[in-house]
């Protein structure tokens, strides 16, 4: 039996994915899945791009290869939500490579030796 641990709606909480991913370990699932809005909510004014790309470049993208090097056995999958902007897609598919993080939008990937998981994320350019 494949165990998953689904949570989505992070918006930026490192908190909130620091408490997934130890709950991921001590619950030995199989993969832990985010389902979108993964990024703050972008500030009114100024850069409302910069605040996502920098989560990611200098916060979620590291606690991600911190834990697959922990857990290599334990697959992140996700997809980003309609409050993420897109221009930070290319920045999670380069996670893919080192294996930190399985972006699943228009895919579908193995998750076990029977079944797949697939993922559409709808996120306009903007949210």
């Amino acid at each position: 039996m494949t165990r998953l641990l689904f949570a989505t709606d992070f918006h930026g909480n490192l908190f909130g994915y620091e408490a997934f991913l130890d709950r991921a370990a001590a619950e030995a699932v199989d993969a832990a899945v985010l389902g979108g809005d993964l990024l703050p909510f972008p500030p009114r004014g100024g850069n409302r791009v910069e605040g996502q790309i920098r989560f990611v470049e200098e916060a979620l993208g590291p606690l991600l290869r911190k834990f697959h090097a922990e857990y290599p056995s334990i697959r992140v999958f996700g997809i980003l939500g309609n409050d993420d902007w897109s221009c930070c897609m290319p920045l999670l598919e380069a996670l893919e490579p080192e294996g930190a993080f399985f972006p699943i939008h228009m895919r579908s990937l193995p998750l076990d030796a029977t079944r797949r998981i697939a993922g559409y994320g709808c996120v306009p350019l903007t949210p």
